[in-house]
């Protein structure tokens, strides 16, 4: 007999409520928050927070998602794939998170798999 496992999820379930939900709980308005991802599910968050970018390889993977990213304004698509897509949202948004945090935000270091791989952001070596 082969096995089946289920995962059952409330329908009101979502990225995008869990986002909001956590905003709420610590008192962040949209326009204090930005988010990254890299599928369909969390391109939903774009609809609570200020800022989203969205990780090229979630298009390169999945180009219906192209026509997706204009239902909202507050979409970027990175240039860059998966952390280095983070980086380069982190980069792109450095002096309005510094504004909010009261600091300046800098990236020490990356975790990547592959050092010698060609990447769309230049990210600078320790």
């Amino acid at each position: 007999m082969e096995k089946i496992t289920c995962v059952l999820i409330p329908r009101a379930a979502s990225k995008a409520n869990a986002v909001a939900t956590h905003m709420q709980i610590r008192g962040y308005a949209r326009e204090e928050v930005i988010a990254c991802g890299d599928s369909r599910e969390d391109l939903e968050v774009a609809s609570v927070v200020g800022r989203f970018f969205l990780m090229r390889n979630a298009v390169d993977r999945n180009p219906e998602l192209t026509a997706d990213v204009g239902r909202w304004d507050n979409v970027t698509v990175t240039e860059a794939t998966h952390g280095s897509g983070v980086y380069e949202a982190l980069q792109r948004n450095g002096s309005l998170l510094a504004s909010r945090v009261g600091a300046q935000v800098k990236v020490h270091r990356v975790a990547v798999r592959d050092l010698k791989k060609k990447r769309a952001t230049n990210i600078p070596r320790a």
